[in-house]
């Protein structure tokens, strides 16, 4: 065994893979603006889909999503 400070993650995980990518791109200054937009893209676009204003299959919407 072996004592560390910080975060770990399993990355032998796919959702764990995912959030270290994430939680790294965020601690790192020149990443982290551009990726905050990004995920902030994504969740206006799953809010959209959740509230039915998009259709699922082929994307297509009368209002623009990401701006």
């Amino acid at each position: 065994a072996c004592k560390f400070k910080g975060k770990r993650f399993d990355t032998g995980d796919r959702l764990g893979y995912v959030k270290s990518i994430v939680d790294f791109a965020l601690e790192n200054e020149t990443l982290r603006e551009d990726v905050l937009e990004y995920l902030r893209e994504i969740l206006e676009a799953d809010e959209t889909l959740k509230q039915g204003k998009i259709d699922i299959i082929t994307g297509s919407s009368d209002e623009k999503i990401i701006t």
